[in-house]
């Protein structure tokens, strides 16, 4: 099976793919981010005990002063298995666009060479009721009762578990990438101008008195 594992490793770098995982998240409170580089850490390890590879990108990372971002972002989710949205409520606001626009980009890719949304890996992380319905369509795994339990959640058996479950995911999802031979063609893939999300927050009513909250 390691062997078959490596067979589709280089099947897929071969064939346009760099990333296993795209982690995409809304930049927010320290709880947050640390949750997804503890993730994409148990992510790497996993991997390379299972395909000799720790492929899988963050932005916090992989951004470099002066990237064209959307540009880079883009380039990314087209070369990856796997793309994981981690659901908290600013995920989805108009202030976090480019969440909207990773979202609508993996879920469009994967439809295109799958023929279905697998390739979405949506984790809850907070507020599951908050999900609009958009998203509600690409099941999810949730975390969001860990979440509330505990803040160290990389060591709870939840995380451990959900990590197997990331690679094992992205594995399957590799191998049916390879049969569809479904190419990773990238060359000046960009992330569009549209959210996937814009317009399902109403603009909030104007007060009728001035002050400060």
């Amino acid at each position: 099976m390691a062997d078959d594992y490596r067979v589709l490793r280089d099947w897929l770098r071969s064939n346009g793919y760099e990333y296993w995982c795209f982690l995409s998240w809304a930049r927010g409170p320290d709880e947050s981010r640390d949750f997804v580089e503890d993730y994409r850490k148990a992510l790497g390890q996993e991997l390379l005990i299972r395909v000799d590879s720790e492929a899988v990108f963050l932005d916090v990372e992989a951004l470099k002063p002066g990237d064209d971002w959307r540009a880079r972002l883009g380039a990314a989710l087209c070369r990856s298995v796997l793309t994981i949205p981690v659901y908290t409520p600013p995920y989805f606001w108009p202030e976090h666009r480019y969440c909207g626009m990773e979202w609508g980009v993996a879920f469009d890719l994967s439809k295109a060479r799958l023929g279905d949304p697998a390739g979405l890996f949506p984790l809850v992380l907070r507020a599951p009721d908050q999900i609009p319905a958009v998203a509600r369509g690409v099941q999810w795994e949730d975390l969001s009762p860990v979440a509330l339990r505990s803040r160290k959640i990389r060591e709870t058996p939840e995380f451990r578990k959900l990590v197997k479950s990331t690679v094992d995911r992205a594995l399957e999802v590799g191998g049916r990438l390879r049969a569809a031979s479904a190419q990773a063609v990238c060359d000046q893939f960009t992330l569009p101008d549209k959210s996937r999300f814009d317009g399902i927050y109403a603009a909030a009513p104007a007060l009728p008195f001035r002050g400060r909250l």
